[in-house]
């Protein structure tokens, strides 16, 4: 098992200084995708000023962020743009499964996607 963690590691800091992985580019001072589930992408920004980070979700699609996303802010409420309802999301198991990994995302700047999760 350590040496698998081992190469696991090993190929994730390879990928970090290659960029494949989007936390190489992620997160200081703005918002990045980091992480996907279905249509929710889950975002993390580390703020240099107040050395916080910050993580947010939102439903992929065309609009501004405020006027028409659907999304889950820093305080895990969801919030619904107007004209837009619940049954515009997939099902609320997945709004559990988003919270679950903004709680992940919180945690600290070492965030691993889910395994084959990630897709922009």
């Amino acid at each position: 098992m350590h040496n698998r963690l081992s190469r696991v590691f090993a190929i994730y800091l390879l990928a970090v200084f290659i960029g494949e992985i989007p936390i190489a580019q992620a997160g200081f001072d703005h918002f990045t995708v980091i992480d996907s589930l279905g249509n929710w992408r889950i975002e993390q920004k580390f703020d240099a000023e107040t050395k916080k980070i910050f993580c947010r979700a939102f439903v992929k699609g065309n609009g501004t962020w405020f006027a028409e996303k659907i999304r889950i802010n820093q305080n895990d409420e969801l919030i619904f743009p107007e004209g837009i309802s619940f049954k515009d999301i997939s099902s609320s198991n997945d709004v559990k499964k988003v919270r679950a990994l903004l709680q992940d995302c919180r945690k600290g700047l070492f965030y691993l996607p889910r395994a084959g999760s990630f897709s922009l």
